[in-house]
């Protein structure tokens, strides 16, 4: 054992090779959908071609060369006081999806489950859907695996046709359709992963989801799974079957997933991928007044510039954790060094006097 141990010192002092464990990456409850956090996310709609590697540690992911086709802005708040909340009385968290609605969410400190939407429909009325569907347990580590059930979707809408006309086929009043949702998850491979945004150590899950869709139809009173006349005129099956795959790759203390991956099993092709382009993490509401204002490069690697008019501007930089990592006071155009900072994704938050934030933005130290 002494003569192993004197060896590997000899080797580190002689060749500079260094001996160190790979840290497994964990992700925890406090590590997702942190409160007050508000994003931007990417995607790429064209179907790129992209190595998703295999399975186990030491994965090198490079996904930088990808097409941003759109962008999303979701925030992180509590569910009191948005249109659905007496909907989803187990929610401790809402997702605002910009003009879309809210998505509620369950979280505890052992998994996270998407208790369904609430939006608003076109005539004013407030709308639900109930989803039941988990999404990842904690801690996560590589080897973590669960399955879900899931919940049941409902729709249903008037129809009012007869598909043969004088036909003995009956008047079909209304469709209706069901979807099972279950899903198999396993957290198979971690490692290095480089986005347009910035490089990560992350964790991925593998996620199949089973999706099994019924389709009704209400005729003289009755419900009943479609017939096959009705079948060949809606151009769908009474019992339908669809399994999909989705990668979602996590690091620790980003909110939310760093890059999702949709993957067509029958097709053996991605369909889309959506990754992190900007967040802020404990925001406060911005205060309305336009900040003519640039920062730059972004990575930095020795210094980074600022460029503006105002006066008396508290620029801080803060880690993914919110502790405050610099805190500088500008006026007009100003230079600051960021050599001594490690390697990482920081948070770069510009402030007035009276403490309003005024600009957010994620930047990136690349030594």
């Amino acid at each position: 054992m002494k003569k192993r141990y004197a060896l590997l010192l000899l080797l580190n002092f002689f060749f500079g090779i260094s001996f160190q464990a790979i840290s497994q990456i964990t992700i925890e409850s406090k590590d997702v959908l942190i409160l007050n956090t508000k994003i931007i996310m990417a995607y790429d709609t064209t179907g790129p071609n992209l190595n998703l590697g295999s399975t186990g540690s030491g994965q090198n992911w490079d996904f930088s060369n990808v097409t941003e086709n759109d962008t999303d802005e979701d925030s992180v708040r509590i569910p009191q006081g948005t249109y659905g909340e007496y909907y989803f009385t187990n929610a401790d968290i809402a997702i605002d999806e910009d003009d879309s609605g809210f998505v509620y969410i369950s979280k505890n400190n052992s998994e996270l489950i998407v208790l369904g939407f609430s939006n608003i429909e076109a005539n004013g009325d407030t709308s639900h859907q109930d989803f039941n569907v988990k999404i990842i347990t904690f801690p996560s580590s590589l080897g973590t695996k669960f399955t879900s059930d899931g919940g049941t979707v409902e729709y249903g809408f008037e129809f009012n046709t007869d598909p043969d006309g004088p036909g003995p086929h009956p008047f079909v009043d209304s469709l209706g359709l069901i979807s099972t949702i279950s899903v198999a998850s396993e957290m198979d491979a971690e490692g290095s992963l480089k986005t347009k945004t910035g490089s990560y150590n992350a964790l991925r899950q593998n996620v199949i989801n089973y999706q099994i869709d019924s389709i009704f139809m209400k005729s003289n009173g009755k419900w009943t799974l479609i017939s096959p006349l009705m079948s060949s005129v809606i151009g769908s099956d009474s019992v339908d079957l669809d399994t999909s795959t989705t990668y979602r790759f996590w690091a620790e203390a980003l909110s939310f997933p760093v890059v999702e991956i949709e993957y067509d099993m029958a097709g053996g092709v991605i369909t889309e991928i959506q990754w992190l382009k900007d967040i802020a993490i404990g925001y406060n509401e911005p205060v309305s007044v336009f900040v003519d204002l640039k920062i730059y490069p972004n990575p930095a690697d020795s210094y980074l510039h600022v460029q503006t008019d105002l006066k008396n501007l508290v620029i801080e930089i803060n880690d993914l954790q919110g502790r405050r990592i610099e805190r500088n006071i500008v006026s007009g155009n100003a230079v600051f060094k960021v050599n001594h900072l490690e390697n990482g994704i920081y948070m770069l938050n510009v402030l007035n006097e009276s403490g309003n934030l005024l600009q957010s933005k994620m930047i990136q130290i690349q030594h």
